[in-house]
């Protein structure tokens, strides 16, 4: 059973494959437990050869468009029932906490940093808001039945964990195309000329990163 932890950090799953960049690649850490040192937006593996891809505060590190590519590409890596596991964090508790009247200025401030990211190096930004509701909607778009959703707090952050498992659905390469183009669509302000230009541009982006990683 071969299961993946990507973007580890320093922490060491066991029972996973832990990856990551090296110690130098990063800012604040100070040490590496990676079992493999990669760039996970260049991993590629054999179709039906990994039982979970599990990620923790990383996936909103990539942009809308890569973030479906990669997703629907680690569904391609995934053997029958295979799950996937991400935590990020919650976006619609962490505006409430910025909105709350009551809140001190430090808990507004830290929820900030939470939706938008620490900004200590280029990579350390978030790009997009999740919450249990697009995430659901994001996971089933996707070929995913969603098992779990848990909703966490820690201090004054809060964050939300989705467990979904592949379902029989057949996704091709082409159909992923079709399931991205929708979805992207729904970031659309109406049907200009300007933002049809923008979805062009989107869906290169998805294409460039579903063909580095599609299952071989």
């Amino acid at each position: 059973m071969t299961k993946l932890h990507l973007g580890c950090g320093e922490i060491y799953l066991s029972g996973y494959i832990n990856i990551d960049f090296p110690s130098n690649n990063h800012t604040v850490q100070t040490k590496s437990v990676a079992d493999k040192y990669a760039d996970i937006t260049k991993l590629k593996f054999k179709k039906n050869s990994i039982n979970e891809v599990r990620l923790h505060h990383v996936f909103e590190h990539f942009a809308r468009a890569q973030a479906i590519a990669l997703l629907l590409s680690w569904r391609s890596w995934l053997a029958k029932d295979g799950l996937v596991r991400i935590e990020v964090p919650d976006f619609n508790r962490c505006a409430k906490a910025v909105l709350n009247p009551f809140s001190k200025s430090r808990q507004k401030n830290v929820a900030l940093r939470h939706i938008f990211g620490s900004q200590e190096q280029f990579w350390a930004i978030h790009f997009d808001g999740y919450s249990k509701n697009n995430l659901k909607e994001l996971f089933n778009d996707c070929g995913f039945e969603v098992l779990k959703i848990n909703e966490t707090k820690y201090k004054d952050i809060y964050n939300v964990e989705i467990i979904a498992q592949k379902n029989n659905k057949k996704i091709t390469k082409t159909a992923a195309i079709r399931i991205a183009t929708k979805y992207l669509k729904t970031y659309l302000i109406d049907d200009s000329q300007t933002e049809a230009r923008l979805l062009i541009i989107w869906l290169k982006d998805f294409k460039k990163q579903i063909n580095q990683t599609w299952a071989k």
